[in-house]
């Protein structure tokens, strides 16, 4: 039996989102190793040791990620170290996902380049709304992160050569 290919994921969000960021990353990466095809190793600052140089660490990570994450919210959006560093980076490896962690009126922010993708946000059955993670609870909870690794792996297997 073959290996499955391990794809590093790097996450990026905003430090005024820890919290819901945490718990989000907690939820998806207990979902990644059941995936059959690919493997996921998800990436973010919480790897970085007291005392380290947070600015390589991180440089080094976007250097060695196979695509991104990028949780979205306005304090995100509004963060000068991740639209000069982290988001151009991760739109250079041509695989990323924007997903909404909290409501985002996605027409009255500048997206940088995040703009041209489309934001994943999970829909209830015979619902017209789509909805951020901080808005789901319980099941719907569940079926966004399960939709959201299942874009993740879409986006990686296709090369990124495809509209998130």
């Amino acid at each position: 039996m073959l290996a499955k290919p391990t794809f590093s994921i790097f996450v990026a969000y905003a430090s005024a989102d820890v919290p819901l960021a945490d718990t989000l990353r907690e939820e998806v990466r207990t979902r990644c190793p059941i995936q059959r095809d690919v493997g996921l190793d998800l990436w973010s600052d919480v790897r970085i040791g007291a005392g380290e140089p947070w600015e390589e660490r991180i440089a080094a990570a976007l250097a060695g990620a196979d695509g991104g994450l990028v949780l979205l919210s306005p304090a995100l959006l509004a963060n000068d170290f991740v639209a000069r560093v982290e988001l151009p980076a991760l739109a250079r490896t041509g695989r990323v996902v924007p997903a909404a962690l909290v409501p985002v009126d996605l027409k009255r922010y500048d997206l940088r380049e995040l703009a041209r993708l489309q934001v994943f946000l999970h829909r209830p059955p015979r619902s017209r709304r789509r909805l951020s993670f901080r808005e789901c609870r319980g099941a719907e909870r569940d079926h966004f992160c399960d939709g959201l690794v299942a874009a993740l792996v879409d986006r990686l297997a296709d090369g990124g050569d495809a509209a998130a």
